[in-house]
């Protein structure tokens, strides 16, 4: 029998409520207005926002709270709430 060796494709980051993750969608994070402004997985970036810059950090997702403050998660959780798709 032979070993497939190709790497499995990543996995959609979804939220709890199952839709994918996705950049410019509009998000609250503990309560607050935020932006997803990359996903890491799917190379999909907002303007002001590279691959080259933040592909170090791995399978994530960055979010821009309203303030400007960048909180950067691996996984959806409780805390995030999809808001709608930009």
């Amino acid at each position: 029998m032979q070993e497939n060796s190709s790497p499995m494709p990543p996995q959609d980051k979804r939220y709890y409520s199952g839709e994918a993750v996705h950049a410019g969608d509009v998000v609250r994070f503990n309560g607050v207005p935020t932006i997803v402004v990359f996903v890491n997985d799917n190379r999909e970036y907002q303007p002001g926002f590279s691959a080259e810059e933040w592909a170090h950090l791995g399978s994530g997702f960055m979010l821009q709270v309203e303030n400007g403050a960048l909180v950067f998660l691996e996984e959806a959780d409780e805390d995030l709430d999809f808001v709608c798709r930009a």
